[in-house]
């Protein structure tokens, strides 16, 4: 059984640019969600709990999206926001 997933997401992004240069490529949008967010759904939607990014310096972006925000968190509480993102924080 397949516990552990590997994204490699430390490339620059250059068949991008410019647009790479302000947004991380695995953070562009496909209709309503970033391209990471796809892949790391259908991970979770697949058994696999445990997922790691290798990740470069210059990603912070990346960093940033999948890091947990407490501001947020405690803004989002009691709106009918909160169960989307926290069924989202789950994965």
């Amino acid at each position: 059984m397949i516990n552990h997933c590997l994204y490699p997401v430390a490339g620059f992004g250059t068949r991008f640019l410019p647009v790479t240069k302000t947004v991380a490529k695995e953070l562009l949008p496909i209709l309503d969600k970033p391209l990471l967010q796809y892949a790391i759904e259908e991970s979770y939607n697949c058994g696999i709990l445990n997922h790691h990014f290798i990740v470069n310096k210059y990603k912070k972006a990346i960093q940033d999206y999948l890091s947990p925000h407490p501001y947020l968190d405690n803004l989002i509480l009691g709106t009918p926001k909160e169960q989307k993102y926290l069924r989202l924080m789950k994965l």
